[in-house]
């Protein structure tokens, strides 16, 4: 059931009068001072059901306005409040045109005090913009006051507000129509040999999609001319095929949710796919999937995959479900194929799993020029026996990042951590202890049991 939408309006309500003061013999007015009584009154007028006045200072309110005509409308009904604002303005004595002089705007007006004048100033006109121009003619001055009542706003019913008639626009379905076109086989120029099997295709569709093929169709070193065939290693003609449905389509084949081991592998071969046609919507695509359904069993082989074909953030997604992985979870991770088959550039790992610390790390390279993390870091053996031989390579999960490469551990002192240089060999294996620049022989064991160490690069 839809939601219910109700409307209610509120508008002013308001009352507008208009007053003339024509002052005749303008001249004959002067000379009566500038104290609060020196001034003419006009007749009172009824606005909005309140009554109101324009008071006229010819020569002035007080001395220090002298040189100033000073203009005044009063509310002249007693004992009430009102909101109202006012427009005070000179008549042009030639054109009959109105300029408005001062605007009060929208405000309480109270009998009992000051508040019931306005303006707030007593500078209305200076007497020398007066005399001998327009408004002055004949010795008449002419000031019209435009009063506006406030009333209480008028707020209607409740009603169910209704919308605006509506067409809905239609999905596109632009990908479907492109679709049908491999689907129905029509106008196919381009051959694929895949895994011994043929696949044909539209060249434009290809290059509109993919910068290779587009190299490979268009381009001066294009491989296949009308009439000849491309042939393509290293992929299933499954994979290449879903690859197409994506180029002509922009998704994937159905295949649910994409679990099981068997679409999940087909996810990577089409994400390796992606990258050799440089697809990046695909390639993205294809992390997100695998992202979604990492696992103790699939990490490791994701991680490494990612590492392969530079996906960074299937990567860090890996390294962070790494990260947050309890004791237990570590433990099978490092019992997993996957992670017994990752390698730095061609040095097999002989994985050792330990604790994060969530210290900071630094980034070094080792001499197969991949990154690793190293830095002074504490870190916990888990799951491990007491006696565990320690080999020159091992692997370190530090802040959710695996580490690869050799180490160092250093002894913690007093004053810090022991720097490489100054390290030296063992000469007792205890709960803390030292290891020097030259990684210890395989046949020595420590005992890793519950104790923590401190692994430096």
């Amino acid at each position: 059931m839809g939601a219910c939408m109700t409307l209610s309006t509120c508008s002013p309500e308001a009352a507008e009068g208009t007053h003339v003061f024509d002052i005749l013999g303008y001249s004959k007015h002067m000379g009566m001072g500038q104290d609060p009584g020196s001034y003419i009154q006009s007749g009172v007028f009824t606005v909005g059901g309140h009554n109101w006045a324009i008071r006229f200072y010819p020569d002035g309110y007080k001395s220090e306005n002298r040189d100033y005509i000073a203009v005044f409308l009063e509310l002249m009904s007693k004992s009430t409040k009102v909101r109202a604002s006012c427009d005070l303005r000179l008549v042009d004595q030639c054109t009959g045109l109105r300029s408005s002089v001062i605007k009060t705007g929208p405000r309480i007006f109270k009998s009992n005090d000051s508040s019931r004048y306005a303006p707030g100033t007593a500078q209305f006109k200076r007497r020398s913009e007066i005399e001998g121009s327009a408004y002055l003619k004949d010795d008449r001055l002419m000031i019209e006051c435009i009063v506006t009542v406030f009333k209480k706003p008028r707020v209607t019913k409740t009603t169910v507000a209704k919308s605006p008639p509506k067409i809905d626009r239609p999905p596109s379905d632009m990908a479907q129509h492109v679709g049908m076109l491999l689907e129905e086989k029509e106008g196919l120029d381009v051959s694929f040999i895949v895994g011994g099997e043929t696949i044909e295709a539209h060249r434009l569709v290809l290059a509109m999609r993919s910068p290779v093929l587009k190299a490979e169709l268009y381009g001066p070193m294009r491989e296949a001319r009308p009439g000849q065939c491309i042939t393509v290693k290293d992929m299933q003609p499954s994979i290449f095929r879903a690859l197409l449905h994506f180029i002509y389509t922009d998704s994937l084949p159905g295949r649910g949710d994409f679990k099981g081991e068997e679409n999940i592998e087909m996810i990577r071969l089409l994400l390796v796919a992606a990258d050799r046609y440089a697809m990046e919507r695909l390639k993205m695509v294809c992390q997100s999937i695998l992202c979604e359904h990492l696992n103790v069993d699939t990490v490791s082989t994701t991680l490494a995959l990612a590492d392969q074909y530079n996906c960074d953030k299937l990567k860090d997604a890996c390294l962070e479900f790494i990260k947050i992985s309890d004791d237990n979870t570590m433990d099978a991770i490092v019992a997993t194929q996957g992670f017994k088959d990752l390698k730095v550039g061609k040095a097999e790992l002989n994985p050792i799993s330990a604790f994060r610390n969530n210290e900071k790390v630094s980034l070094v390279k080792n001499e197969m020029n991949s990154v690793i993390h190293t830095s002074v870091v504490r870190v916990k053996f888990l799951g491990f026996k007491s006696q565990v031989a320690c080999t020159s390579t091992v692997s370190i999960a530090v802040a959710g990042t695996l580490v690869f490469g050799q180490f160092r551990l250093l002894k913690h002192t007093e004053k810090g951590y022991t720097p490489p240089d100054a390290v030296m060999r063992p000469q007792r294996l205890t709960d803390r202890y030292e290891v020097g620049a030259t990684p210890v022989e395989s046949s020595k064991s420590v005992n890793l049991q519950n104790n923590c160490y401190y692994y430096g690069a």
